[in-house]
């Protein structure tokens, strides 16, 4: 692998107040807050400004199951991330976690870096003999050392402002999924109440005829003993008019 300078330093500042830059303009977002790691790779950055960069973070990405980059941001420095002609590099934070404590690892993440530049035509070229129009680097930790891949793609690299918006609209439709569901459990609810009480209002019209039922054989009964006295009276009487005659 051929690497170039590792001593040459660029004054980001100047190359953006003199518009050196052939290509886009790049812009470099400094986080208020003082961050070692955002600190040292926006230094990084500013050696390479023609590269579009990106700080991952697999680590978290593999604990939360998703993750932006860095701080749960993309961190992008320079436009144009992965488009055709624009050399871009994502960096996963534990490499920059490395090169900060390990000067020997440092210079070996700069030579990738600066050897990826130097390649990245090729690369780009490789993509697209497959379909892919749109390339990136991706530079991350291996066991303490460092490793690269080349990523293609189909489609243009979402903005962070993209990601977020599908997230928040993937939120919305688990929601009404959810809400759905609850209406549905009280639809469900509802009805079973509901068969309860038809239910109940069956019992009670059964128990209603039940003793209806009695009353009403109460009642017959009771008039057939009360015809059947009065036909005993009637047989008495009778008698006894026949006997007094």
């Amino acid at each position: 692998m051929e690497i170039g300078s590792l001593n040459k330093q660029t004054n980001t500042y100047n190359v953006l107040e003199n518009k050196k830059v052939n290509k886009s303009v790049f812009s470099i977002t400094i986080n208020n807050t003082s961050d070692p790691i955002l600190d040292y790779y926006h230094d990084l950055c500013g050696k390479y400004p023609d590269v579009s960069f990106r700080l991952d973070d697999v680590r978290t990405g593999m604990i939360n199951g998703r993750c932006l980059g860095y701080k749960d941001s993309m961190n992008q420095v320079g436009d144009n991330f992965g488009c055709a002609g624009q050399c871009s590099i994502s960096i996963d934070v534990k490499v920059i976690e490395n090169m900060m404590q390990d000067s020997s690892y440092e210079i070996s993440a700069k030579g990738w870096i600066e050897d990826s530049i130097s390649r990245y035509s090729q690369y780009e070229k490789n993509n697209q003999l497959i379909g892919m129009e749109y390339t990136s680097v991706h530079i991350e930790d291996d066991n303490s050392r460092v490793s690269t891949a080349i990523v293609g793609s189909h489609l243009p690299y979402s903005t962070e402002e993209e990601v977020k918006a599908i997230w928040n609209s993937n939120n919305e439709d688990k929601n009404q999924v959810f809400l759905y569901k609850k209406i549905l459990d009280n639809v469900d609810m509802f009805d079973s109440l509901m068969e309860i009480f038809d239910k109940s209002q069956n019992k009670q019209k059964e128990i209603v005829k039940k003793y209806y039922n009695a009353d009403e054989l109460i009642e017959k009964t009771d008039k057939r003993n009360k015809n059947a006295t009065q036909q005993k009276r009637a047989t008495v009487e009778y008698d006894k008019h026949i006997l007094m005659e």
